[in-house]
């Protein structure tokens, strides 16, 4: 039986600009660098083929390190642009934590797009992008007096949920 190649896990720096993170993140779906974890993880290596590890409770809200392909990884992103006719150029606004695969989306869209997100986790300075995503609770806070954040969702050609 053939061993299948390994590569290096290297962790998410909480320091790390969205720049930074969007870097490591094309080496990583590349093949050009680490795997990356965006929690911690025990592992030091995992299969080549692994381009990110995230941790999720999923529905059995039992905590799981779940290995994600770059094959898997592009080929939502992709098929997210192209159903929403997602032009090169275009922006994403970045409301989720990219400790979760939904803002993890949000960089690898933005990098097929050929552009960086527009980072508001930790900011109300919200401009006008084309794209955005949010969890039902943001959607359920902005249909309930976040008037900025509401207007933010309504100035996008679209917002996924």
């Amino acid at each position: 039986m053939e061993l299948s190649s390994q590569r290096k896990v290297s962790h998410i720096d909480p320091s790390w600009s969205i720049d930074e993170v969007t870097s490591h993140l094309t080496n990583a779906l590349t093949g050009q660098g680490d795997a990356l974890a965006f929690s911690p993880v025990d592992y030091k290596t995992v299969n080549s083929r692994c381009a990110i590890i995230v941790t999720t409770t999923g529905t059995s809200g039992i905590k799981k390190d779940v290995a994600l392909s770059a094959t898997a990884l592009l080929t939502n992103a992709r098929a997210s642009l192209s159903y929403l006719k997602a032009e090169p150029g275009e922006r994403w606004s970045l409301l989720l934590p990219i400790n979760h695969v939904a803002g993890i989306n949000v960089l690898i869209r933005s990098l097929e797009l050929g552009t960086s997100p527009i980072d508001l986790r930790t900011s109300r300075d919200f401009v006008n992008v084309e794209y955005t995503a949010v969890v039902p609770t943001q959607l359920h806070s902005a249909l309930s007096g976040d008037d900025e954040l509401l207007d933010h969702l309504k100035s996008a050609k679209a917002v996924l949920v």
